[in-house]
């Protein structure tokens, strides 16, 4: 209906109606059909405390690799996205453990049972 008179921009505003449409019909169907429960400040608090230093993960690793990629500029693209995926992956579990995810439990009981203990 609105790609024919607009072309790619009805496409997008065809696509962002669709994303509201479903997402307001997922929130319908988690409130009445799984009976989802309201939390209580303490648990808002921890959630937002969560989503923060997901954030600042987030944006601490797109920083550091837009500077690797300003500072070292490679002239094969598959070099480069080693390169790039090589740093995700070590930002990734430095910035587990200084930002202290509850998630970085398990990895250390995941490593200690792959690589185990020999003394």
């Amino acid at each position: 209906m609105l790609i024919e008179p607009y072309g790619a921009e009805g496409l997008a505003w065809a696509m962002t109606l669709s994303a509201a449409v479903n997402f307001l019909l997922l929130l319908a169907g988690v409130g009445y059909v799984l009976k989802w429960q309201k939390k209580s400040k303490e648990q808002w608090k921890d959630q937002g405390l969560g989503f923060m230093r997901l954030m600042l993960m987030t944006l601490f690793i797109a920083g550091a690799l837009y500077g690797l990629r300003q500072l070292y500029s490679f002239d094969l693209p598959f070099v480069s996205l080693i390169v790039g995926g090589i740093g995700s992956v070590l930002l990734f579990l430095a910035l587990l453990f200084i930002l202290r995810f509850s998630e970085r439990k398990e990895l250390q009981q995941l490593l200690q049972r792959k690589v185990g203990d020999d003394r």
